[in-house]
């Protein structure tokens, strides 16, 4: 468990989720739907063509940033993991407190 990760993404993450609730209110649905859509399919496949990313989640603003669109998402569709599950595989941290951190995070 690395509660240097987990502790303030998880503290922005709660605090965000109003800015999608927000967002699915002033915004066509499905608009938003293809946003996430495009945004998820990027990440996955720059992540199975092992791209080098410009962030961390070990640098706070970054952890930040990923909290917020975490928070973001699950306020937009309940879906907040994907963010979260993005950053911790961005890093080269062993698999078991990657597991933990996630599993705390949930």
């Amino acid at each position: 468990m690395d509660w240097r990760i987990a502790k303030p993404f998880a503290i922005v993450a709660c605090l965000i989720p109003l800015i999608g609730m927000w967002l699915v209110s002033s915004i066509d649905g499905d608009l938003v739907k293809r946003i996430v859509v495009v945004i998820m399919l990027v990440v996955s496949v720059a992540l199975a063509l092992h791209w080098k990313f410009l962030f961390s989640i070990r640098k706070s603003i970054c952890n930040a940033a990923l909290g917020a669109s975490s928070g973001s998402l699950f306020g937009v569709g309940g879906v907040g993991g994907p963010p979260a599950i993005i950053g911790m595989l961005v890093e080269e941290i062993p698999p078991r407190i990657t597991r933990t951190t996630l599993l705390t995070f949930f």
